[in-house]
């Protein structure tokens, strides 16, 4: 499976999944970063994900940072129903 990535959306997978090696899965096609991985590999960054929204990825009001915005458009790429 092949998801375009904006580089906001690279930057905060990259910080959130930084154990789990996301970079092996990089390609570029012209300047906007792809991942290539398994549905697998996209359910467990979904995950991982879904955790770090649920920790920072809202305000005090439980409203969407700007980076709770990054963390649900990523979660929305990685859905493989």
């Amino acid at each position: 499976m092949l998801i375009k990535l904006t580089l906001e959306e690279w930057q905060v997978l990259q910080e959130v999944s930084a154990e789990a090696d996301a970079g092996r899965y990089l390609a570029l096609s012209g300047d906007q970063p792809v991942l290539e991985i398994t549905d697998e590999t996209a359910d467990e960054y979904r995950n991982l994900l879904q955790d770090e929204f649920e920790i920072r990825g809202m305000d005090e009001r439980y409203e969407p940072t700007v980076r709770g915005q990054i963390l649900e458009s990523l979660i929305d790429k990685l859905f493989t129903g």
